[in-house]
Formats: C-alpha cells, structure tokens, sequence
C-alpha cells in the first residue's frame, strides 16, 4: 500500500488496510519511528470511524426498507385510484363537468388518421465481436432516442459485403424494432465483411416514412 493509494480506496478496505498496519506497529513503535501513544490515538480513530460505517449501514437499509415499504404503498394507491377511474368513467361517461368535478379530464372523442411519417431515422453502430448494435435516433431530435409522435418503429434493412447499395431493393428487411438499440449477430464467415444499413420509420397507422442515409460497419472477428 502506497500513501496514494488511501485516497482511491473504498471505506470498509481503508478501515482494514490502515487498521492492518497500526495493528502490526502496536508494540514496535519505536523500531518504525512511532510511538506508542500515536498508535492508540489512531486505533481510537479507526474504532470511531468502524462505529460511524456501521451507523451508515444501518441507516442506509432502513432507507431501502422505507422506500420498498413506500413503493408497494404507492402501487396499492395506483391500483385503487385505476378502478375509481374505471367505475367513475363507466357511470358518468364523458360527461366533462362531473368528471372535473373528481380530477378527471374529457376524454377526446376525434380521432386523427396520423400520416406518414415526415421525418428520418439515422443509425449510430456499436461494434463488437460478431455483433452491431443498431442504434437509431430521429434525424430531427438527434439528442434524445425518444420516436416521433405516431411512430410505432424503425423498419431495419441491410446488406452484407460487396458494393454499397444503390437503394433498398439491394437490401433485406432484417427487423421492425420499436426501441433502440437493435442486435444484429452474424456467423464467423461474415467476419470482416462490410454491413450497409438502411432504416425508415413506421407508424403505428402502418404508414412507412423515406429511407434514412446509408450507415455502414465491418464485422470484427
């Protein structure tokens, strides 16, 4: 141990690794340049901060305790407030005065065919060994994985090795995933060939949106 390291070590491993060395100097001090009162001030040190640990510990899993406690609470509350929604709804209808009158909204009774989609998915690809992983994201919102209103997924196609394809009738529709990230595994032969991959989106209307830019990635072996 290396006075550099005290700094990068957890608590319970600082306690037994300085507890360790004032244990094995207790009764030297002298040969090690200590004394004997510097060794049972440390021990009082490293007794109160054992006691202060175990204070912590037991705070903290009365704390998870608490919050498990607090959860199931909150569950039993959802549920219940659900079938008051259900009953409420059923009797009244949409009746917006009585339903405001006990914290419910209307329910919008117009529903919208939504269109196609208008906008694109772009991919990022994470490499590993035999494996992509396909992440897909909004061309217009690239800092969030959150779709487009409407969109149900992301329609994956791809193609292996050769040339770049010139659209996606050169390409195989490999997945329909409504969340990011998508795995795509290969077999050992496909090891350092290229992947090209196009994706559009699908609404939930079934309506497919225009292909996305080319993204491409090598199989590592």
């Amino acid at each position: 141990m290396k006075s550099g390291d005290l700094n990068q070590l957890p608590d319970q491993e600082l306690l037994a690794a300085v507890r360790l060395m004032n244990n094995n100097a207790t009764g030297v001090e002298a040969s090690y340049g200590l004394t004997s009162a510097m060794t049972a001030g440390l021990k009082a040190e490293l007794d109160g901060f054992e006691d202060e640990l175990a204070t912590l510990d037991a705070a903290r899993a009365a704390e998870a305790a608490a919050v498990g406690t607090k959860n199931q609470r909150r569950e039993q509350i959802i549920g219940l407030a659900r079938k008051f929604m259900t009953l409420i709804r059923g009797t009244v209808g949409n009746d917006a005065g009585k339903l405001g009158a006990v914290n419910l909204d209307a329910l919008d009774e117009t529903r919208t065919k939504a269109g196609a989609p208008v906008s694109v998915p772009f991919a990022l690809i994470d490499l590993g060994k035999l494996r992509h992983t396909v992440n897909f994201r909004d061309a217009a919102t690239p800092d969030t994985d959150k779709k487009p209103a409407g969109i149900l997924g992301a329609e994956i196609w791809y193609k292996i090795g050769g040339a770049a394809p010139v659209d996606n009738k050169e390409c195989q529709f490999l997945a329909l995933d409504t969340a990011t990230p998508y795995v795509v595994t290969f077999d050992g032969a496909d090891a350092g060939k290229t992947v090209y991959y196009l994706l559009r989106w699908q609404s939930k209307s079934g309506d497919k949106g225009d292909w996305s830019d080319l993204a491409q990635a090598t199989v590592n072996g």
